[in-house]
């Protein structure tokens, strides 16, 4: 398998599979005093993330990325993308406390 960037930081713009989901941006930039160590492989960046919908509702969090995954978690949400090679980050995220599920694509605001 070939190697994988890994996530840019910046800011990326949501694209939902359903109209009634999130739509809005989300800006990850690198934890600059935070790093995941694990014992005998090199520390992982923590990302932070802020995300915000249309409507103005915001979500804070935080992601890492493992190969070519990057997990996010913001408070009430888990998201599992899918890092592709142009930077995209397509994904399935779940609700912690309730049934809700969906799709969402993240793509980098040039």
């Amino acid at each position: 398998m070939a190697p994988v960037d890994p996530v840019n930081g910046g800011p990326y713009r949501t694209d939902p599979e359903r109209q009634s989901q999130f739509f809005g941006t989300c800006n990850l930039c690198p934890g600059p005093r935070e790093r995941i160590l694990e014992r005998g492989r090199p520390g992982v960046t923590a990302m932070l993330s802020t995300c915000v919908n249309d409507n103005g509702d915001r979500y804070v969090g935080k992601g890492i990325q493992e190969g070519e995954i990057f997990f996010l978690y913001l408070g009430e949400y888990l998201v599992v993308y899918r890092v592709r090679p142009d930077r995209t980050l397509t994904g399935r995220w779940a609700h912690a406390r309730g049934p809700d599920t969906g799709r969402e694509t993240l793509t980098p605001i040039q």
